[in-house]
């Protein structure tokens, strides 16, 4: 039976986590991987934006240069080739470099309606970039894959109304029902679908966990791993014993209800969201397993309609 597995940012912020994260993907019986953007990628866009908006060319250039130092870096540490990192830096290139890239439409017209769909489609460059990765570190380590991006499989409702739409479902079997009996592994970029008139639309804070649940849902698949790291307070490496949600006494929570589940996401804590637990609204079969990348042998928290 197949599994969804969904690799958050922090399992994805260095070579090391991307070959853990490769580790447990081959582990796995036909896994379908969704994934996220590298720790820090997503905000550091944000702030490229921003700078762009308030024209500040100089600190524009910085935060291009951290995008392009933060991947150049862990495809050196995987040992990716060059025909990878070129058409990685050429990505980057075109999408945010000022002088040529989508975001020089942001920065000469900053308030235009259309420079939204621009500004989204800025927005998951992250997603895209770690998919090509890990993608091609899987080929590397003998397995095929198959790189498949969220406009791809998601049509929403808009800017407005981002979650995705019914016709979604018939695009998602189209696309990934023919991999599941192959060798090929799904790699997924999560956070991300189109409109009608295919401008990117973005799904919003957890975003990949909206791919992951969302495609279990559709597919009928009642297993969805989603591998999270707490990071330290200086953002350079990962906290140690926080596996899966951790309750107010710093101990693992081994089992939530869904209403309960709910209630700690309406907090706002990064680690659950309404829209990674919406399917389970209406589909009462799905349990979602949320690990530590770093020590995806501990039990973590499993979330289920009803008390194991």
């Amino acid at each position: 039976m197949a599994s969804i597995l969904k690799f958050g940012g922090t399992s994805l912020m260095n070579g090391v986590a991307f070959k853990k994260s490769a580790d447990i993907i081959m582990g796995k019986h036909r896994p379908l991987v969704v994934l996220s953007a590298v720790h820090g990628v997503t905000k550091t866009l944000e702030n490229l934006l921003y700078f762009s908006e308030e024209s500040n060319k100089q600190t524009v250039q910085k935060q291009l240069d951290k995008i392009y130092s933060i991947h150049n870096t862990i495809m050196d540490e995987l040992s990716l080739d060059v025909v990878v990192k070129n058409k990685i830096n050429n990505l980057i290139k075109n999408k945010l470099d000022f002088n040529t890239g989508l975001i020089k439409q942001v920065f000469e017209h900053p308030t235009r309606f259309g420079s939204q769909y621009l500004k989204e489609n800025i927005m998951v460059t992250g997603e895209q970039i770690s998919g090509i990765i890990m993608s091609n570190y899987l080929k590397m380590c003998g397995r095929d894959t198959k790189l498949i991006e969220g406009n791809e499989l998601f049509i929403c409702g808009g800017l407005i109304n981002p979650y995705p739409q019914e016709i979604s479902k018939i695009m998602i079997k189209n696309r990934i029902v023919p991999l599941l009996n192959t060798y090929e592994i799904p790699i997924i970029t999560g956070f991300y679908g189109r409109d009608r008139h295919d401008n990117i639309i973005t799904f919003g804070r957890n975003g990949s966990d909206v791919t992951a649940t969302f495609i279990a849902d559709t597919l009928g698949i009642n297993r969805v791993e989603i591998y999270k790291v707490e990071v330290n307070e200086t953002n350079t490496g990962w906290k140690t014993g926080l596996i899966g949600v951790v309750g107010d006494n710093g101990e693992t929570i081994s089992e939530l209800f869904f209403d309960e589940a709910m209630t700690i996401a309406q907090t706002g804590r990064d680690v659950l969201s309404y829209g990674m637990l919406r399917p389970l609204v209406t589909n009462k079969n799905i349990i979602i397993i949320i690990k530590n990348t770093m020590h995806p042998e501990l039990v973590g928290t499993t979330i289920v309609q009803n008390k194991l």
